[in-house]
């Protein structure tokens, strides 16, 4: 699986890859995961607040979704 995205990821970004970059590959490959991750749990955060009741849950839940939205804006900056 990991060599067909390595093959994907250099097909898309054409010669900003070197041929012998592997490790800096992997590395990519492991951020773009933890961003999907972040962007799934904020999905699922965001689905909680809309069906929550009570405020101080829903402000609980708000204050959660506040960190990981930062965390995900952080990875995104490396």
């Amino acid at each position: 699986m990991y060599t067909v995205y390595e093959s994907h990821v250099r097909q898309v970004a054409g010669d900003m890859l070197q041929a012998d970059t592997s490790e800096i590959l992997q590395a990519f490959v492991e951020q773009d995961e933890k961003r999907r991750q972040l962007k799934k749990q904020i999905a699922t955060l965001e689905s909680k607040i809309r069906e929550e009741n009570q405020l101080n849950r829903r402000m609980e839940i708000n204050a959660e979704l506040k960190k990981i939205r930062k965390e995900l804006t952080c990875t995104t900056c490396l």
